[in-house]
């Protein structure tokens, strides 16, 4: 029988890093190092100057206060560690979070609302089960949830809908409110203006939702070896300098010796991944994608977005006050660009007479050369500089 000073209490953050059982007993012993990066950084400072703006506006009853941002991010900062090169980062973002939300008028709402439950998903001790709302307020017997996102990755609609963050919160909440009939839950991704949301019943977080949970804690704590599994959590994991499997933590560089040694290995491994990349291209466009973990790696839709129009945007971007020796330096052509649509043959003189406006640049590229070329060699991708 464990005792409740030895029983794990559990988080959404311990619950996710479970995917990986290495990185989920890591970040439940707090060991290691990494542990601090730059989200999460940010994500402290936004979180702190959320829950002032709001509770401000709330006394003001305003339902938004943009004259308090600037004042307040500052504050935030100046109260958290932040690293120099993200202030200008976490005013953007709290621009955008004060711009784009409206504090509802309600006396039931909460902000930074730290909630627990017992085993058994009611407001009882010992606790099993905690965590930290962003916001919340009641309306009616629904409950509105709203977390912060202020990372740069944009989470798609069917990967909100997988994650356990809210529903793991709107659990805490019905062990509290156990009247509560709905959840209306919504992830607010602040550096791309998107809202993800989905709606659960109170049915919904007792009969999936929770038996989830306790699959995920049961499971962990029945291990006896924490084995490191790669997935898509590598791209964020807090634990990656420690990581049996990543081992990033690449001892540096001392003398010559240890240079050339590194330097040999890198050029070996840059051509395998190259011969790799080819390998493993051919393979999957003939036999369809490779599941490693829970990432599957193949070919895959990749929307993108272009101007068809570029006389448009060029006179558009004039006409609302930018130079146009500005906007020609920052569209660009390049010298490839130029051959293309110029072919040898019939545009030959054009081509040459185009060409000839190139201007010529150096500047420092990490390569490997022969010992006998004296110049670092003038990438195909110059811009031509336009008057």
């Amino acid at each position: 029988m464990v005792r409740p000073e030895e029983m794990i209490v559990w988080s959404q953050t311990r619950l996710k890093a479970t995917a990986c059982p290495f990185r989920g007993q890591a970040i439940i012993d707090r060991v290691g190092p990494g542990m601090g990066s730059p989200v999460a950084e940010l994500g402290t400072v936004i979180h702190a100057f959320a829950k002032e703006y709001i509770a401000e506006c709330r006394e003001l009853e305003r339902t938004t206060n943009t004259s308090s941002v600037d004042r307040l991010i500052e504050k935030a900062i100046a109260a958290h560690p932040l690293r120099p090169i993200l202030r200008a980062d976490a005013s953007d973002l709290a621009w955008k979070f004060a711009e784009g939300l409206i504090v509802p008028a309600t006396t039931d709402g909460h902000v930074e609302w730290t909630l627990e439950a017992d085993l058994n998903w009611t407001a009882n001790k010992p606790p099993r089960w905690r965590g930290t709302l962003d916001s919340a307020f009641l309306d009616g017997a629904v409950w509105h949830l709203d977390d912060w996102k202020s990372g740069w990755r944009l989470a798609s609609e069917s990967e909100c809908e997988a994650d356990i963050q809210l529903p793991f919160y709107a659990s805490l909440v019905l062990a509290h409110y156990p009247n509560t009939l709905a959840f209306k839950c919504q992830y607010h991704f602040l550096r791309y203006g998107e809202v993800r949301e989905l709606t659960l019943s109170a049915e919904e977080i007792k009969e999936v939702w929770r038996p989830h949970f306790k699959s995920l804690a049961d499971n962990h704590e029945a291990l006896s070896t924490y084995p490191a599994q790669p997935g898509s959590h590598c791209d964020w994991c807090e634990v990656v300098p420690s990581c049996p499997i990543e081992k990033r933590d690449i001892a540096p560089i001392t003398d010559e010796r240890e240079a050339a040694a590194a330097a040999e290995l890198w050029r070996v491994l840059k051509r395998h991944v190259s011969i790799l990349d080819r390998s493993l291209r051919a393979w999957c466009d003939s036999h369809g994608s490779v599941q490693v973990g829970d990432q599957a790696v193949g070919f895959w839709p990749a929307p993108s977005k272009s101007f068809e129009d570029a006389k448009a945007v060029f006179d558009m971007l004039v006409t609302g006050g930018i130079p146009e020796e500005s906007v020609w330096r920052q569209l660009g052509i390049s010298q490839s660009s130029v051959k293309t649509l110029l072919p040898k043959g019939e545009w030959g003189a054009l081509r040459q007479k185009a060409l000839g406006l190139l201007e010529e640049r150096t500047s420092p590229k990490f390569m490997a050369k022969r010992r006998t070329q004296d110049a670092i060699e003038t990438p195909d991708t110059e811009e031509l500089a336009l008057p």
